[in-house]
């Protein structure tokens, strides 16, 4: 179970992003996106594209986790925020690597135990988890949550093939 995992949380002001590897399970990289303020959305599209396949070339990630993001009563910004997802769905297809959408309260319920828990809760739980002093911007504690909650996954996958592919494995039999 090697490699890396890019969690992004995706936004058109800001897109935090944040880079784990899985053995041993550490930060590698973790930061904000800015968009020029006074570009136009189109513009703003176009940096973030290239701003994740930057960090894609840069870390060589085997995996994408991104917040899903949901329709709020603004679907104005909702749609907006498809347009960064979309940004970063044809940098991930272009690199050839999977993407995986997890709701943030996944993400903070991965680290903290709570799904709801205030974004101070999770900043503070991770800078335990990993034993690093600061992590800033939230932004960026969000996406490494979401890079976090993959990498479970990730392990709980791996451990269900171990065991599948067990020759010595007790078939279970079924009565009937």
């Amino acid at each position: 179970m090697d490699g890396k995992i890019l969690g992004i949380d995706p936004g058109t002001r800001i897109a935090g992003y944040g880079v784990l590897s899985l053995n041993p399970l550490d930060i590698v990289d973790y930061g904000c996106i800015k968009p020029p303020s006074n570009a136009s959305l189109e513009e703003k599209y176009l940096y973030l594209h290239e701003a994740f396949q930057q960090l894609i070339a840069l870390h060589t990630p085997s995996y994408i986790a991104v917040e899903e993001q949901f329709i709020h009563k603004n679907v104005k910004s909702s749609m907006k925020l498809y347009g960064v997802n979309a940004a970063l769905m044809i940098a991930s297809a272009k690199a050839k690597i999977p993407l995986s959408f997890y709701s943030a309260t996944e993400g903070k319920k991965a680290v903290t135990g709570h799904g709801l828990a205030s974004k101070q809760a999770l900043k503070r739980s991770l800078e335990a988890l990993f034993q690093i002093d600061d992590i800033t911007p939230e932004d960026a504690s969000d996406a490494l949550a979401l890079a976090y909650c993959h990498a479970n996954r990730v392990k709980w996958q791996s451990r269900c093939t171990t065991i599948l592919q067990d020759p010595y494995r007790k078939k279970a039999r079924r009565k009937w």
